[in-house]
């Protein structure tokens, strides 16, 4: 059942317009958050945060076949079409309801996800101790979420919504290093690697060739250098094989078993409500971005 602040935020976005749902959203997260926004100029955007914004409201136009690239069942299509099966983690399952999980027929291990949208997955470490009735409740609410209205990212709004799972990735490090590639016309500008997620959460930049950025986007970064990975050129290639059709796109990767793994496309990052320090950087990163024209 939606939440009060769900309902509420429900009905402002059916009673105005997408403009100013974007907007709202954009200046109460980062008052939320007791951050100060700037300025957000969708109709001549400069900024990173302004174009992200404006990708955002103008998703249709501009990358019309969105909602495919988000679900994260479809999606999977392409990478294999793009990129080989290689690098897609093996699927498990697709069900339109819990109820219709076998679970004695599901793996000791793997991950369950809702499709239509971030944050919507659970880690299942050993079977056996699954509490299945609150699993259950949780993917309901995971189903029952709107995930397009609360950032006001559409598409997600036009993608069915499903449950999939799929098999548990483990390195031998036992975590899972994950490369966050922002891709400008086909190729890698820079990458974000986020450590310590579990203790002091940060965030580090680089570019393609692994040297590090000056800025930073929400997370301090590190206090040690990270060392340059062995799967760095593979990590740009299939970044850059999946983001070959797009003007912009976010491909989010993580290594595993010594490889490079899929993880999803995101054509809205952060939901275009980047803190960027210095501030400086939010205009320069916003010129990386030739939107379309018309």
């Amino acid at each position: 059942m939606p939440t009060s602040r769900e309902r509420v935020r429900e009905w402002i976005r059916l009673h105005t317009t997408d403009a100013f749902y974007v907007r709202l959203i954009y200046y109460y997260t980062f008052l939320r958050g007791r951050r100060v926004p700037e300025l957000l100029n969708l109709r001549n955007p400069k900024t990173w945060n302004e174009k992200i914004n404006f990708i955002k409201l103008h998703i249709d136009r501009v990358v019309p076949d969105a909602h495919l690239y988000a679900d994260k069942l479809r999606v999977r299509d392409y990478v294999v079409e793009a990129i080989g099966e290689d690098h897609v983690v093996p699927l498990l399952g697709s069900w339109e309801h819990p109820e219709q999980i076998v679970w004695a027929n599901m793996p000791d291990s793997f991950v369950l996800k809702a499709n239509h949208g971030s944050g919507f997955n659970l880690i299942v470490q050993d079977r056996s101790t699954l509490d299945v009735v609150s699993v259950t409740e949780q993917m309901n609410i995971w189903l029952e979420t709107d995930y397009s209205s609360m950032a006001g990212e559409k598409h997600y709004r036009r993608i069915p919504r499903r449950l999939l799972a799929e098999e548990l990735m483990v390195s031998a490090s036992g975590d899972l290093p994950d490369y966050r590639c922002y891709c400008f016309d086909g190729a890698v500008g820079f990458i974000s690697i986020n450590v310590d997620r579990a203790t002091d959460h940060r965030r580090s930049y680089v570019d393609s060739d692994w040297n590090p950025m000056p800025f930073e986007m929400d997370k301090p970064r590190p206090d040690r250098e990270l060392e340059r990975p062995a799967v760095l050129n593979q990590v740009v290639s299939v970044a850059e094989s999946l983001a070959a059709p797009f003007f912009f796109v976010r491909v989010d990767l993580y290594e595993a078993r010594g490889s490079v793994f899929f993880s999803e496309l995101t054509f809205v990052p952060a939901g275009g409500m980047h803190m960027v320090s210095p501030r400086v950087w939010n205009r320069k990163l916003g010129e990386l971005i030739r939107l379309p024209e018309g």
